[in-house]
């Protein structure tokens, strides 16, 4: 069976509500890709295990406050694993899905999906010198 990494932020979490009745919107539809996937949720806001990544990642928001720019390849590492086995890999966010394009090396039979919903005001989030 084909494997899909969703990436949201929180998405750990939210996965355990699919079991439940209530409202499912925030899957984008995911839920529904079960009957024919295996479906495998990831926290695009995950917590780095190792030291060395716990300091990148300070690092990196950091730079971020100064720049805006929402730019972190931690997460991406630290998520690696999960996404080594998947077919299909899909970004529900915008600074996750650049993420996932600049440092995610891609296997040759992955698809990788970001879905990017604020883009357009990107240039008005950003300092002006950069």
């Amino acid at each position: 069976m084909n494997k899909i990494s969703a990436s949201f932020p929180m998405a750990s979490r939210s996965s355990r509500q699919l079991d439940s009745d209530g409202p499912k919107e925030f899957f984008y539809g995911t839920d529904n890709l079960s009957k024919n996937y295996k479906v495998e949720y990831v926290d695009s806001r995950i917590e780095p295990k190792s030291y060395f990544l716990c300091l990148l990642l300070f690092l990196e928001k950091i730079i971020n406050r100064f720049t805006k720019f929402g730019i972190y390849k931690t997460r991406v590492f630290e998520n690696k694993r999960f996404y080594n086995d998947s077919n299909i890999i899909i970004s529900f966010t915008d600074s996750y899905s650049i993420n996932l394009g600049l440092f995610y090396k891609k296997k040759k039979d992955q698809k990788l999906i970001g879905v990017f919903h604020g883009l357009s005001d990107f240039e008005l989030r950003i300092p002006f010198f950069l």
